[in-house]
């Protein structure tokens, strides 16, 4: 008995754990676009032909679309993940944690992959400490 409880209880942290290193790399990575978005934003292009300009302004979306959002849904994610949420929250978030590792963030995505393996625990956990 006590085997499955240390079980659930590591399931549980590696899930919170998952939710913080999700909430500094999706930080760092949005602090660090956003650091590039602002001297994108601020080169002046009213010297550049119009063909470039329009160039800086296909990067200025791109890496809002491509590097902000998934950061900013790292984030929001991590700090779901810190709180306990029900299991199947917290599997769908452990998977597109998973798919945004794998383009993103190697760390994450071990991170992932290992939550997902302690979803059995994670879900007794849960059970368990909804019954109390």
């Amino acid at each position: 008995m006590s085997k499955d409880i240390y079980r659930q209880e590591q399931a549980v942290s590696m899930m919170r754990v998952q939710g913080i290193i999700s909430i500094v790399f999706g930080a760092l990575g949005a602090f660090i676009s956003l650091v590039v978005l602002a001297i994108l934003f601020f080169i002046p292009t009213h010297g550049y032909p119009q063909d470039q300009a329009l160039g800086f302004m296909f990067i200025f979306v791109g890496i809002l679309l491509f590097v902000i959002l998934p950061h900013a849904y790292m984030i929001v994610s991590g700090l779901a993940l810190t709180r306990n949420p029900n299991p199947q929250l917290a599997r769908t978030l452990t998977i597109v944690n998973l798919v945004i590792g794998i383009i993103w963030n190697y760390v994450l995505l071990i991170f992932a992959i290992i939550s997902l393996t302690q979803m059995l625990p994670y879900r007794e956990a849960y059970e368990r400490s909804r019954k109390k």
